[in-house]
């Protein structure tokens, strides 16, 4: 598609609707996918502790197949009755709360406020995906662009009677009537319009056009200036008055209306008189209703609407209902509050140095877990060489090749993992984040709903490759990532 042409495609509202909506749609797919992997990126860092305490617990007297399978029940249940992604990452970080580290600790909080708005979020998500439906959008589109099919203006007719007080719907009945020359009727529904919305410019505009019709020029031309008064920024105004001006033979009169049309907005001013010449007759100009306001009545509540709303909730969530948001957010943090006054000691933990699983023990400078032994070897005075120290530094030694290996193979696998495993929780968390993104991009380009506009742009192909960039870079990174080992 040329750039000229995607100028003018932008003009549309269904363009807007479609292009926005497919943007805030992706963006929350990456959200929730970036939360429910950095969630089970934690769950499978932690889960080996979580085993080791279900085991001891229990006195080593059951079996590790039954441990086993104890762990993935706790690790999986809220599927069992249906919830969604959310629910997992909900659980996950409540599961492994007391294992956490201080720095992923504040994903807990990130994930409570993204629950917490998730109701708003999926009202807004059903108004995206029901933006042709919703209120008779695609209708009232369709007239105003003079391309409606029998089957627009009949669901138009319905949703009319249905809401009788909605003006837009009597508008749209109304610019039917005038291009069926049926300017009487037409008249009857904009000023039942205007006593729902008075002084709208567009209703008055249409007005003058009907009047027009009619043959009345002097209450068409006050219906113009009107319009003109009320908004002085819209050239159809001006042009329509300067039409009726000219088939007065008040060509004064008509040119001034034209210059002021042009003074507003020359290049649309121009295309006008250009259509009109080509098309060797006068005509008036139907004035469609702005993208803002196509994209604001797009998320008015509906039946139609909350049904998508909470179709979505449920996707994403699911057990409660959407109102029930802010109070699970709410809950969930009081969950962690009571959480942090947990002991400790009562949680195992992985020693930073040694790899060593332990109960007991300090802390590191960096604030991560140590036991008791290479607590003591970071802290004690006398640096001489014994037995002990030799042996325990051939133990760190081991272990670092280990858990490199086991690093720079989890960062292959998953871009962030690796890093979340190497005590690096900003960088894991940042690339998950862009690896959520690359793959909702390439997995969906971009395009969760259309534009019923044929000639609308179409930019899957572009997102998708741009998706597919992005991890190709992460993984990149991920196969040149060299983890230290000593």
């Amino acid at each position: 598609m040329s750039a000229a042409a995607l100028q003018d495609a932008l003009q549309f509202w269904p363009v807007w609707a479609a292009g926005l909506g497919n943007a805030y749609l992706c963006l929350l797919a990456a959200g929730v996918l970036f939360f429910t992997l950095s969630s089970g990126a934690l769950a499978f860092k932690y889960a080996p502790l979580l085993y080791h305490d279900l085991q001891r617990r229990s006195g080593n007297s059951l079996p590790a197949w039954l441990i086993a399978i104890l762990t993935g029940l706790l690790l999986f249940w809220p599927i069992l009755p249906g919830g969604g992604p959310l629910w997992l990452a909900l659980w996950w970080q409540l599961l492994f709360w007391c294992y956490l580290r201080s720095t992923e600790r504040w994903l807990a909080y990130g994930l409570a406020g993204f629950v917490a708005v998730s109701g708003l979020l999926a009202f807004v998500a059903g108004g995206c995906v029901t933006y042709a439906a919703n209120q008779a959008g695609r209708e009232l589109f369709t007239v105003e662009s003079d391309i409606a099919t029998p089957q627009d203006i009949q669901r138009l007719e319905a949703f009319a009677a249905a809401n009788p007080a909605d003006a837009e719907a009597l508008n749209a009945l109304a610019i039917t009537a005038i291009q069926r020359a049926e300017y009487r009727r037409a008249i009857d529904l904009i000023k039942k319009a205007l006593r729902q919305s008075p002084n709208n410019p567009r209703y008055l505009n249409h007005l003058g056009v009907a009047l027009a019709g009619l043959k009345q020029p002097a209450a068409a031309a006050k219906a113009f200036e009107s319009s003109m008064a009320t908004d002085a920024t819209n050239p159809i105004y001006a042009y329509n008055l300067s039409r009726l001006e000219l088939a007065e033979f008040h060509f004064y009169e008509s040119e001034k209306a034209v210059k002021a049309a042009s003074k507003l907005d020359a290049p649309r001013t121009r295309r006008l008189l250009e259509s009109e010449k080509h098309a060797a007759r006068q005509s008036f100009v139907i004035a469609p209703m702005a993208v803002p306001e196509h994209l604001k009545r797009q998320f008015k509540s509906s039946p139609l609407l909350q049904q998508a709303a909470d179709g979505i909730w449920r996707l994403l969530v699911g057990l409660l209902p959407r109102s029930a948001a802010p109070l699970l957010a709410a809950g969930f943090v009081v969950l962690l509050l009571a959480l942090r006054q947990v002991p400790a000691d009562r949680v195992s933990k992985t020693c930073c140095r040694c790899g060593k699983v332990h109960y007991v023990g300090g802390l590191s400078a960096k604030g991560l877990p140590q036991c008791m032994q290479c607590n003591w070897l970071d802290n004690r005075k006398d640096r001489s060489e014994s037995t002990v120290s030799k042996h325990k530094t051939e133990d760190i030694r081991d272990f670092r090749k280990r858990q490199a290996a086991r690093v720079k193979l989890c960062e292959k696998l998953l871009p962030g993992l690796g890093m979340l495993l190497a005590e690096r929780s900003s960088l894991a968390f940042r690339r998950l984040l862009l690896f959520s993104l690359g793959l909702t991009l390439l997995l969906s380009g971009g395009a969760f709903i259309g534009s019923f506009i044929p000639d609308s742009p179409d930019l899957t192909a572009g997102l998708r490759s741009l998706g597919g960039l992005i991890l190709a870079l992460l993984y990149w990174r991920g196969w040149r990532f060299k983890p230290a080992r000593s």
